[in-house]
């Protein structure tokens, strides 16, 4: 079966690691967006290298404002991204914004 995947880096993943082992394989994607009928995804990379916490950069958020600027009013949006987008009452999960 060939079901398309799409993929975020996580906070201990190496980016350059597994962007060559996905791509070997045809159905596995990292994309920052993806337009579906009905549906825009966004894929966010919060990754920090070194770091558990993670943060949107400027380059991020500047994707992300333009992405949104762009969506056709009729389709839902979900924003995808490995960390919290806001504090969530744990000390091991910090968020920089």
């Amino acid at each position: 079966m060939n079901i398309p995947v799409y993929w975020i880096p996580g906070n201990h993943d190496d980016l350059g690691q597994l962007e060559a082992v996905f791509k070997k394989a045809k159905n596995f994607n990292r994309e920052t967006r993806l337009s579906l009928p009905g549906w825009h995804l966004l894929f966010l990379n919060t990754k920090i290298d070194g770091r558990d916490d993670g943060q949107l950069s400027q380059s991020e958020l500047n994707m992300l404002r333009n992405e949104l600027i762009i969506v056709p009013v009729d389709k839902k949006i979900a924003i995808v991204m490995h960390h919290h987008p806001a504090p969530v009452g744990t000390p091991l999960l910090i968020i920089i914004f």
